[in-house]
């Protein structure tokens, strides 16, 4: 199993990694970029049992490559060029492009220790112990940095994945997972920050206990962070600072006469509140590209689910002349047997048309069993975009609220054409936002109405159990007719059964339908769901996406209108700094507020830019995991995956 991982993993780095830009060409005797890209077999308890580097390089010539590491033994994955080594040191010749060659380590050691332990029904069991086992289970995963390794585990993010198939574990409790189904499996995600050590305690059911690899991942941290996605405590410190120089500006400004310090006062309020409210419409113009987005995302999503809702339509019709063929047939033959004519003849015409009808229920069968699977698929598709729809409803419930409240410090204003447009830009944003709340109980409507018809369709009173039942009817009857003798009891046979199913398939009435009707009632339910979604639920979806793109570029010239107003009164403020009294103290107190912000507000970016910088991985150098002698390290990442539990050995072949 090991050696096909290894086998995988190789090609897989050989498609896809080094995307980059390639190294500059060097000379010869100069070291080449690389990357190194650190694979690790774990046992189930998580020790180590084996290391390997897969060492990648791209070549803008043929040169001999020069490399460091201390390998048991190494193996050429671009040609069958030899490679040489002595002691630590790796030499061989490669072709222009890419180039990659394996070394298996001699020290079994990563960054992270890693201890896995499983606990069935409340003891502590191993690996081989727990396989095949039924019960409570708990599996904990634990992870610690290693010192020596702390410029990779104070710079890496670490990825843990665990999957769990539906089959084997149920009532599955994960707590701080990012959860995904997939293909009937359960894949638990868990991401461990930089620093940090992991403790993972995942809970379940068991059931004949088998259990895929579970996978760490570790890549340099890097995420793309803007500096208003960024917690900016540390600049409201600052902020007190620059309100410190602006009391001392006050402190001067006393001095002015009574009215000129009563307007200024009122200025500076007024200030204050616009910049509180220029903060506002920052935070709607970043929450208006969310809500965009989503909306984007929910309208790709529903546009699918159209498609998939259409395809079942179009089943149904199918299914529903495939039944109208089978009571005709049905009734044809009810009527053929009661008739005049030979006993011959009728049995062999009979015995006839029950074979024809055997061979059209196999195919309404098989018609029926893709209908009832379109019909859940499209049902557990509806549940996935009912919760992105919720979310979102969810973002525009917060941003009509955070509209309310911009619009009421707005109305303290003095009239002005900004303070005018930038109240009906809220007033648009929030009629905008309210169309997620129109649509959410036709959405939960048509969701329940699939959710009725998926549970209909199956089950012992369902349409498809039915449809077998009829089919095996017939089956039995035909095989029981064989083993009559004469030809006056195959006819009575033939016409009891036939009789039996006619009444059960096409007689019926309004207190009691009968089974071909029961399908056209059924058929016409799923025709209705997708006509109420495509003329009225898709639609509405449509209409609040393209509401949100407007209501994004809205949201700029909300913004835009703000900070107008707020430097407007900032205009305001330096007019009344022109008085004559007081103006000596007022400069005074305005150089001390531009020194100290100045200051404050530099040490504050330089902060910002410490954290931004941490986030996304600028200034962090990778060194080589094999050896300190290779010094043109592009990148290094790791990939660890522990011994599947309870798979055969051909199952983990596959």
């Amino acid at each position: 199993m090991k050696q096909v991982w290894k086998k995988t993993m190789a090609v897989f780095v050989s498609a896809g990694l080094l995307l980059g830009n390639g190294a500059s060409a060097l000379a010869q005797e100069k070291p080449v970029d690389k990357e190194e890209n650190v694979y690790a077999n774990l046992k189930a308890d998580g020790s180590v049992s084996g290391v390997y580097v897969v060492n990648g390089y791209q070549l803008d010539k043929k040169e001999t490559i020069t490399d460091y590491g201390k390998y048991e033994s190494v193996k050429n994955l671009s040609s069958d060029t030899k490679i040489g080594q002595k002691e630590d040191k790796i030499t061989v010749a490669g072709e222009k492009g890419k180039f990659y060659y394996q070394g298996n380590l001699k020290e079994k050691e990563l960054p992270w220790e890693v201890s896995i332990q499983y606990v069935l029904e409340g003891k502590e069991v191993s690996a081989r112990e727990i396989a095949g086992k039924s019960g409570e289970t708990e599996i904990h995963i634990q992870t610690k940095a290693v010192k020596t390794y702390s410029d990779f585990t104070e710079n890496y993010l670490l990825q843990i994945t665990a999957t769990l198939s539906g089959k084997h574990f149920s009532d599955v409790q994960a707590e701080g997972a990012m959860q995904a189904n997939v293909s009937g499996e359960k894949q638990l995600t868990y991401t461990v920050i930089p620093g940090q050590d992991a403790d993972i305690e995942i809970r379940g059911k068991a059931t004949d206990f088998e259990m895929d690899s579970i996978v760490l991942k570790a890549v340099p941290l890097s995420f793309d962070v803007k500096e208003e996605q960024m917690d900016t405590g540390v600049l409201k410190e600052k902020e007190n600072a620059f309100l410190s120089g602006v009391e001392q500006l006050n402190a001067g400004s006393h001095q002015l006469a009574a009215g000129i310090s009563g307007l200024t006062g009122g200025g500076t309020a007024l200030s204050r509140g616009l910049e509180q409210l220029g903060d506002g419409a920052d935070s709607l113009d970043v929450g208006a590209a969310a809500l965009a987005k989503g909306s984007s995302d929910l309208k790709e999503g529903a546009k699918n689910w159209q498609s998939g809702l259409a395809q079942v339509a179009g089943n149904s019709q199918q299914m529903q002349k495939a039944s109208a063929q089978i009571a005709a047939g049905l009734t044809k033959l009810e009527q053929q047997l009661n008739g005049q004519g030979g006993e011959e003849l009728q049995l062999t015409e009979a015995i006839g048309a029950v074979g024809q009808l055997t061979e059209q229920f196999g195919t309404l069968v098989q018609a029926s069993a893709q209908l009832g699977q379109g019909i859940s698929n499209a049902y557990n598709t509806g549940l996935e975009l009912e919760g992105a729809r919720t979310a979102q409803d969810g973002l525009a419930g917060q941003s009509i609220a955070a509209n309310e409240a911009a619009a009421a410090q707005l109305a303290q204003l003095e009239d002005s054409p900004e303070k005018t447009a930038a109240i009906q830009a809220l007033t648009n944003s929030s009629a905008v936002l309210g169309g997620y709340q129109t649509l959410g109980a036709g959405y939960g409507q048509l969701v329940a109405g699939l959710g009725q018809l998926s549970a209909g369709y199956q089950g012992e009173n369902g349409i498809q159990k039915g449809l077998e039942q009829t089919q095996q009817a017939l089956q039995t009857m035909n095989q029981k007719i064989q083993t009559l003798g004469s030809t006056q009891e195959k006819l009575a046979a033939l016409r009891q059964g036939v009789h039996q199913l006619y009444a059960a398939y096409c007689e019926g009435n309004q207190e009691t339908p009968s089974f071909h009707q029961a399908v056209i009632q059924y058929t016409d339910g799923t025709d209705a769901l997708y006509q109420s979604y495509s003329h009225q639920l898709y639609p509405g979806i449509e209409s609040v996406a393209g509401g949100m793109e407007t209501l994004d570029q809205g949201a700029g010239s909300l913004k835009a209108a703000t900070w107008a107003l707020r430097d407007g009164s900032r205009t305001l403020l330096n007019g009344l700094g022109s008085a004559e009294s007081g103006a000596a103290a007022l400069q005074e107190g305005t150089a001390a507020l531009q020194g100290e912000s100045n200051s404050a507000l530099a040490e504050a970016k330089s902060k910002l830019e410490e954290i931004k910088n941490k986030l996304t991985g600028e200034g962090f150098t990778p060194r080589s995991f094999v050896s300190e002698k290779n010094t043109h390290v592009k990148a290094v990442q790791f990939v660890a995956k522990t011994e599947a539990i309870g798979k055969t050995k051909e199952k983990d072949g596959k």
